[in-house]
């Protein structure tokens, strides 16, 4: 039984300086788990969020084959890409990417008002998240009066509102102190896990190595390493 949630084969994405192609990813390979938390690593410019945009049906690939979800996305249309995104796939970025004059609970709806759900059962919902995140007692609150810490899990709550079955996080500790980026991370890991969600995290946070089940290196747009990178110290 193949239990992969993503599976992509010879995947290439240039861009253009010019007539002068750049090549951001070149011939990459990789499986994800169903249940899985991934990360993949490496140093600015290697391609990371290139390629986790792609999987999030944000940015389309060149060339290669991409199996999300058991739909084959390389054949979408830009509308169907948009879909399955909004269906689907639950987001967390470094940015966050919150509205700063709605509520907690107010921004952990957005995604569920793009769903058309009933607006009394996405409050719900939502107070639910918020209580899975430890934020029970902060879901009126304007986001604009939370920490960034507690910004990061109102984000993780509205990734997950949707129910989708793969997150997708871009550099979710960058903007967090250590204390606050690790207990983000822990947050992220166990919830996702208990909830089986699978999760593809970009980073190059060395901090939270020790919480992927498994890293992929990226490395000038290639996969340097498929195994689990040993961190020192």
């Amino acid at each position: 039984m193949d239990d992969s949630v993503v599976r992509v084969s010879n995947l290439c994405k240039s861009y253009y300086s010019g007539a002068t192609p750049v090549h951001v990813l070149s011939h990459i390979e990789m499986t994800v788990r169903r249940g899985e938390c991934l990360f993949l690593a490496g140093p600015s410019g290697s391609g990371k969020t290139t390629l986790l945009s792609i999987l999030g049906c944000v940015l389309s690939a060149d060339s290669g084959s991409i199996q999300i979800l058991g739909e084959n996305v390389t054949e979408f249309s830009s509308q169907e890409q948009a879909r399955f995104r909004r269906e689907r796939i639950g987001f967390v970025f470094q940015r966050y990417h919150l509205f700063d004059a709605l509520t907690a609970e107010e921004n952990v709806c957005v995604p569920l008002t793009l769903l058309k759900r009933p607006k009394r059962g996405s409050l719900v919902k939502a107070h639910e998240l918020l209580e899975l995140v430890g934020l029970k007692d902060k879901a009126t609150r304007r986001v604009t009066q939370l920490s960034m810490g507690q910004r990061q899990r109102v984000a993780l709550a509205r990734a997950l509102a949707g129910e989708p079955e793969l997150i997708l996080a871009d550099e979710p500790t960058a903007s967090l102190d250590a204390e606050s980026g690790l207990a983000a991370m822990d947050v992220l890991k166990n919830l996702c896990s208990s909830l089986g969600k699978t999760v593809i995290v970009v980073t190059h946070d060395s901090r939270i190595f020790p919480m992927a089940d498994r890293i992929l290196h990226l490395s000038k747009g290639q996969l340097a390493n498929r195994g689990t990178l040993e961190v020192s110290g």
